[in-house]
């Protein structure tokens, strides 16, 4: 990664994922047990305000009516 030292801290980004029910996953090479969760952190820049947003997909399945 490159150097942050240009950059000034604007603002933290803290999510509360308790009451999701991940499955922990354990074939991680060398042991121990991880939590994966892939999501996407989208920021909406307004005229007055800076809004951020994390974003995740749960229980994906195919559309209903089709298998």
């Amino acid at each position: 990664m490159g150097s942050t030292e240009n950059y000034t801290e604007l603002c933290k980004i803290e999510v509360d994922l308790s009451h999701l029910a991940l499955s922990p996953q354990s074939n991680f090479p060398g042991g121990g047990t991880f939590y994966h969760l892939s999501f996407d952190t989208i920021l909406l820049f307004g005229q007055t305000e800076l809004e951020a947003v994390v974003a995740w997909k749960e229980d994906v399945g195919p559309p209903l009516g089709l298998t």
